[in-house]
């Protein structure tokens, strides 16, 4: 019996050449298989890193009451004073979160890009953000400044051209990087002259904080629930970059994880077909070595 095993497989081993298309398939399919796998997984976890990137235990976001995203939430403007003068934060950044249709460098296709407009406490928030090229914009002038990943990703974003957003023509004057986190896929102008692009009024989506201490959260919100002025949380950078990403990933995840199913199935009845073929081919030879 050994030596029947013995001599299928060194016969099989030599009608490589003549079944090389068979066993290509194979091994691209099976490749192609742990290929995509392996794609997902790193989308996936590089999308996780970005976020945890994003993260600070001192800092917060202020969002409305029942608001999950930037883009669902509104603040009024004259509460941020209010914010301001609660005792556990050191600081307090009004921004307002919009979005630009800009073209793709890959596709040449219009894709969303946030255009956050800001004020200075907002640089005071990320002290680790810093200008890579070019100078920051000057605040009640139609200037912008974008974040390294955002230009390596879009087209048109330069040091010296200019973009349309909202009808609006912003000229970009700087490149701005901060430690790979997710605000290098943005773009920031001046909050007001923002304000006035996405007519937005005296309005904020966001309130950035860096507080005293990152214990001090509870507390600012108690302070929050205290003033019936604010109808507004305060959650964690932790918290919330953990809440976005979890659904982004298992988005990601559960059709990367499907795609994956099918083309193991595939490569599954590929094998067998080439498998069971090359039995057939050698049905001659098999039977002498059983007789």
């Amino acid at each position: 019996m050994t030596g029947q095993i013995w001599a299928v497989a060194v016969l099989n081993i030599q009608s490589i050449v003549s079944r090389s298309g068979a066993s290509a398939v194979i091994v691209v399919g099976t490749g192609g298989v742990v290929g995509v796998l392996t794609l997902v997984l790193s989308m996936a976890g590089g999308l996780d890193a970005v976020f945890k990137n994003s993260m600070e235990p001192d800092r917060a976001i202020v969002l409305r009451d029942g608001s999950t995203d930037e883009m669902s939430s509104v603040i009024p403007g004259n509460h941020l004073s209010l914010i301001r003068s609660i005792p556990e934060v050191a600081i307090a950044a009004g921004e307002l979160y919009g979005v630009a249709d800009i073209e793709k460098r890959s596709s040449g296709t219009p894709a969303n890009l946030v255009v956050r407009g800001t004020e200075a406490q907002s640089f005071q928030v990320r002290p680790e953000l810093s200008i890579t090229q070019g100078r920051n914009f000057q605040p009640r002038r139609n200037e912008a400044i974008v974040g390294v990943g955002a230009h390596r990703e879009f087209l048109g974003l330069d040091v010296g051209s200019q973009i349309e957003v909202r009808g609006t023509k912003w000229l970009v004057v700087g490149l701005f990087e901060d430690d790979g986190s997710a605000t290098e896929s943005e773009i920031w102008v001046d909050l007001p002259m923002a304000a006035s692009a996405f007519r937005r009024g005296n309005t904020l989506t966001t309130v950035r904080l860096r507080l005293n201490r990152p214990e001090g959260l509870n507390a600012v919100n108690e302070n929050m629930k205290a003033n019936p002025q604010l109808q507004t949380k305060a959650v964690s950078e932790e918290r919330f970059y953990s809440e976005q990403s979890e659904g982004a990933t298992k988005v990601i995840r559960v059709f990367g994880n499907v795609v994956v199913v099918i083309m193991a199935i595939g490569a599954i009845f590929a094998a067998l077909n080439t498998m069971y073929s090359a039995v057939a081919a050698r049905t001659f030879e098999i039977a002498t070595l059983r007789a």
